[in-house]
């Protein structure tokens, strides 16, 4: 890109030169960024997004996660997951009996954070 062109970022034209972001030119790009950032952050409001991050958080600590495949959400266990080994697929935390995962997200998490 040149220099004094303005590079389209998720409909704001955002200028190099100045780092600033139309509309609202008072904002430069590193608060354009922070805002997106904190936005894709917000776990609560985005649990498909959370999920994919515990995936992730889980990977890198050798395990999978799987959520239960029941539809039904009168279910016992709909909506449970369960942590397993990447390779052996062995249960490391949470309970399958019967095709039960018992854990929810924050279970999970915690887990995954211990020290």
């Amino acid at each position: 890109m040149e220099q004094g062109r303005p590079m389209r970022f998720l409909g704001h034209a955002i200028h190099y030169s100045t780092g600033t972001s139309r509309p609202g030119a008072a904002s430069g790009f590193s608060a354009v960024m922070t805002s997106l950032l904190t936005s894709a952050r917000s776990n609560r409001s985005n649990p498909k997004g959370r999920e994919n991050r515990i995936r992730r958080m889980a990977a890198r600590q050798g395990l999978r996660l799987f959520k239960c495949r029941l539809r039904d959400p009168r279910a016992a266990g709909y909506g449970g997951y369960v942590l397993a080994d990447a390779r052996t697929n062995a249960v490391v935390f949470g309970s399958e009996t019967y095709g039960v995962h018992t854990l929810d997200l924050d279970d999970v998490e915690q887990y995954l954070r211990r020290d």
